[in-house]
């Protein structure tokens, strides 16, 4: 007996720790059913679209780019920068090739790329360009030269920077051999370390003497390219724009504004008011199928973030009052929404007569097969509905008991189509075979 107590008790301790992780997720994304999941999935692929034409955030993988970028490899420490990829051209999904070319990259841009070495412990990286295609470079005195000339360094690079040339220390210190892992590409002259190839760059960390760059691995491809960073967006202390693009009304609603919609999305459907498509539209009364309705979920009640303890505990609906509920759809599937008309509140007696179902004796349609809910009295818990089901039955729309922890809340209007939109009322007593 201990046993099995014991049993039963770790399991309901079990029950307990995957409920509270699914409050803690549906908090989030609203009840789980199938045309939630839907809404769910349309989000997903805007934002992956996004990603993948537009801009994408990355974080700063190492301290090559110091003082400019915060770099650290542990989660949330690093800056992470959001990265423009229309600056150059969209690529195709899963290549370097460009659907279209929209400029090539200027000096002292800064890129997140994927390095050229094959063996690297970070396969994408951030530099700044600082040789172009067809250029001969190289770095002495602590500056780049291009074809023979000084560059000088654009007013946003860190203040006493200077490129370091690894040729120059070693002839300093009486020495000439160079191997494969030390500097070549800006430092030695020859050609093959020197001029850039067509469709080439060289990139270069503004940490230079602790930057493993372009001096060490060569020319980057421009297809390896894959934006331009243009602000650090987090953490919220270092926030600096590169390009402009954060000052600008229109890339603040983008770097900010669309991950508060989303949340605002998120607060608001769970909490106070949520779309839904009407999947049926049987029976009379109930918004017409395809019309999306927007149900007040405050009805049932103020959640606590993460719980199903409320800060108000709401109400149960009124009889004839229309509300969207959450229910298994016959075939053991994902929950579906559901639209339903109270009949039957608690208290009231529910009754079998010739295959129809009677609410204090009023008929009121017929009861769903195989469902929880038997006559007898209806409980304190919950109400019985009317529902919108796939298909009509001969002794009218099928009736069951709806739960209260089931309950989304009570149907307020009718918003699309436009020209349909509509109030929906609520709480009359139905007529005799209205439903």
């Amino acid at each position: 007996m201990a046993d099995s107590t014991g049993k039963r008790q770790s399991a309901e301790d079990t029950r307990g720790v995957f409920g509270r992780l699914r409050d803690a997720i549906t908090f989030i994304t609203g009840p789980w059913t199938k045309e939630n999941g839907k809404a769910w999935l349309k989000v997903i692929v805007v934002v992956l679209l996004i990603r993948w034409l537009w801009f994408e955030p990355f974080s700063i993988p190492s301290g090559s780019m110091e003082p400019t970028l915060h770099g650290d490899a542990k989660f949330l420490k690093g800056d992470r920068v959001a990265v423009n990829k229309l600056a150059y051209g969209p690529r195709v999904p899963f290549s370097n090739m460009r659907l279209i070319d929209m400029g090539d990259p200027e000096r002292w841009d800064i890129v997140v790329f994927i390095t050229p070495e094959a063996d690297a412990t970070h396969k994408v990286l951030i530099k700044r360009v600082a040789g172009l295609p067809g250029e001969r470079v190289s770095i002495s005195n602590g500056l780049l030269h291009v074809n023979g000339q000084p560059v000088p360094f654009p007013p946003d690079m860190p203040e006493g920077m200077r490129y370091t040339n690894e040729l120059e220390e070693l002839e300093r210190g009486g020495r000439r051999y160079m191997s494969s892992e030390h500097m070549r590409y800006g430092v030695l002259p020859q050609d093959e370390y020197s001029l850039i190839p067509d469709g080439h760059y060289l990139v270069l960390g503004d940490n230079s003497a602790r930057s493993r760059d372009g001096r060490y691995f060569g020319w980057v491809p421009e297809e390896n390219i894959i934006g331009r960073a243009f602000c650090i967006w987090w953490p919220w202390s270092h926030r600096r724009d590169f390009t402009g693009f954060s000052r600008a009304w229109w890339g603040k609603g983008i770097l900010y504004g669309i991950p508060l919609a989303c949340l605002l999305y998120g607060l608001v459907t769970g909490f106070f008011v949520m779309s839904m498509r009407v999947r049926h539209g049987q029976v009379t009364g109930l918004p017409a199928r395809g019309e999306r309705v927007l149900v007040n979920r405050l009805m049932t009640g103020l959640r606590v973030p993460f719980t199903n303890a409320r800060l108000f505990p709401g109400r149960l609906p009124r009889r004839g009052e229309v509300i969207a509920y959450a229910a298994e759809d016959g075939d053991g599937a994902s929950p579906q929404m559901f639209l339903g008309r109270v009949v039957g509140t608690p208290g009231q007696t529910v009754t079998r007569k010739d295959g129809t179902c009677c609410i204090d004796g009023q008929e009121v349609g017929a009861l769903a097969e195989g469902g929880k809910f038997k006559p007898g009295r209806v409980p304190e818990d919950g109400v019985v509905v009317v529902y919108d089901a796939a298909t009509a039955v001969p002794s009218g729309s099928p009736v069951t008991w709806v739960p209260r922890e089931d309950i989304l809340g009570n149907v307020v209007s009718v918003w699309w189509p436009l020209h349909r939109a509509r109030a929906v009322g609520g709480g009359a007593e139905p007529p005799v075979g209205a439903v």
